[in-house]
């Protein structure tokens, strides 16, 4: 324990490489790095990942308060069930991913199954439905969300751990995920424009959802083919601990102070995200009077493309830990220039804050991801196996906790204020929804949301990643202690009280002693 005490006062920048050239020598027995076009192959996962959760998040809320007709506290009372079946779903179908044994590996066969479960979940949650009853809308929307989120963690879960697998090296693993975010910020922003095209070229838009919702189902699902027969998965991360219970591999990421760490920080940057995707649209239908929601949305996104070269260039020479306090602190820069956008004000402002507001949103999106795979080495270091399903897990149902966070609450919040739905006519057997006039309380419930949420969960961020110690320094020397690990004998031995002081900076001392017990 003596050795233990030295190591909590080691400081971060003190550990750095002390192996000289053995480590290079152990460095270049990692796998070849990865072609341009199999980078890109890997990112079209995130058609899915991203464009999907991106129209779910900004428009299926709207679709079921607009549309369907549900009350909005009913509709933020699904969501709410769904993200606490995502508490369980997500862990459990890590332990799932790291336990399966199949001639395709433990994450390949999902990508198989999802090709045909993802076009039925998607296109079922667009069905729209009219019921004689709130309740029966309230079950059937319950059903059909259900049923998409349990496909999203069959599928997205082991994507997610896969990309752990691919390579150790710290810029490369930027580099993937950049190409994953690239990709993704491609699909968001079809997803955000699209949509609304497909819907008006209908004169019933109830027709035009459900189409727009089966044609996204076939976007999203077909990518997975090619995935799947892309990435043979690596022998040496096949390595499956069978001497922990269910209960404690869903439960063990939550003892490394890093991950627990991640989480919060997914949670913080993925729900000032979701907010202002899902919120945006009530912000510009009721509040600036205006229809063209999804080219400024548009815009957004475009500047996020832009601008997350620069994200990917910062992290490779600052850290990513340094680059997403950067783009946390710009972003809310940013939401505070336009909190103080008004109806008057003419369309090219609003599309320049939105473009420049895409920088922010983009690095929120980009580093936690980047960072997951680094946090997964910390487990392997601590624990002798790699777990990223159970890791991925937990990172998928933080990201869905965003979601839940941002528009949960909001529905509660809009029905408490009095939101008035569209009044639906018919008109030679057309439907059509008209839009009212809010009361005044729910545009502030909507500003509010849309603006003082972000910037109280971007600061929250910036707090927790300031605390955050992975550095590049520090992943190096732990990418050298796996290596010698895994090659016994080829390098020299990392000693016990270096070993000690990495774990206790990123684990904490209490749970380091439990993972030796």
């Amino acid at each position: 324990m003596q050795g233990s005490r030295t190591a909590c006062r080691i400081k971060p920048e003190t550990i750095g490489p002390q192996t000289g050239g053995n480590e290079a020598q152990m460095i270049e027995k990692t796998p070849p790095r990865l072609s341009f076009w199999k980078k890109a192959i890997f990112g079209m996962g995130d058609i899915y990942a991203g464009g999907g959760q991106q129209l779910v998040g900004f428009l299926y809320f709207f679709f079921l308060t607009d549309v369907v007709g549900l009350r909005p506290a009913l509709a933020g009372l699904a969501m709410l069930i769904c993200k606490a079946w995502d508490a369980i779903s997500d862990p459990m179908m890590g332990v799932i991913s790291d336990r399966t044994k199949s001639r395709w590996g433990r994450r390949r066969p999902y990508f198989l199954a999802g090709t045909v479960l993802i076009f039925l979940s998607f296109s079922g949650l667009w069905l729209p439905f009219r019921f004689g009853s709130q309740l029966a809308i309230f079950a059937f929307t319950l059903l059909v969300w259900l049923f998409h989120e349990t496909i999203c963690s069959m599928v997205l879960v082991p994507f997610y751990a896969l990309g752990g697998d691919l390579t150790a090296d710290y810029n490369e693993r930027n580099a993937i995920m950049f190409s994953r975010l690239f990709i993704s910020s491609f699909s968001v922003i079809l997803a955000a424009v699209l949509p609304k095209m497909i819907v008006s070229a209908f004169a019933d838009q109830r027709a035009g959802y459900a189409l727009m919702g089966a044609a996204f189902a076939v976007l999203f699902a077909l990518p997975w083919l090619l995935i799947f027969y892309t990435f043979p998965e690596r022998g040496r991360q096949t390595s499956i601990d069978g001497t922990l219970t269910v209960r404690e591999q869903i439960t063990e990421p939550l003892r490394i102070r890093s991950c627990r760490q991640l989480m919060l920080l997914f949670i913080c940057g993925y729900a000032a995200v979701d907010v202002m995707s899902g919120v945006f649209i009530y912000f510009m239908t009721y509040f600036m009077h205006r229809t063209n929601y999804n080219l400024v949305l548009g815009a957004l996104l475009i500047g996020q493309i832009c601008l997350l070269p620069v994200s990917l260039m910062l992290a490779n020479k600052i850290g990513k830990r340094n680059t997403l306090i950067l783009g946390y602190a710009w972003w809310i820069l940013l939401i505070i220039g336009m909190a103080a956008l008004t109806p008057a004000m003419p369309k090219w402002l609003i599309f320049i804050a939105a473009f420049l507001m895409g920088g922010g949103s983009g690095t929120a999106a980009f580093i936690p991801w980047a960072i997951f795979p680094d946090v997964a080495d910390v487990g392997e270091l601590v624990y002798g196996v790699r777990r990223e399903g159970v890791f991925s897990g937990f990172l998928t149902f933080s990201r869905k906790c965003a979601s839940a966070l941002a528009m949960g609450t909001f529905g509660v919040a809009i029905d408490l204020a009095g939101f008035v739905k569209p009044l639906t006519k018919t008109v030679h057997g057309v439907a059509q929804s008209i839009t009212q006039v809010q009361p005044e309380a729910v545009n502030w419930v909507i500003r509010g949301y849309l603006f003082l949420m972000p910037i109280c969960l971007l600061t929250l961020g910036i707090f927790i990643a300031r605390r955050f110690n992975l550095t590049p320094q520090i992943h190096a020397r732990i990418q050298a202690i796996l290596l010698a690990r895994r090659d016994a004998g080829r390098g020299p031995a990392p000693s016990q009280l270096e070993i000690d002081a990495l774990s206790e900076l990123l684990i904490g001392g209490r749970q380091m002693a439990k993972a030796k017990e």
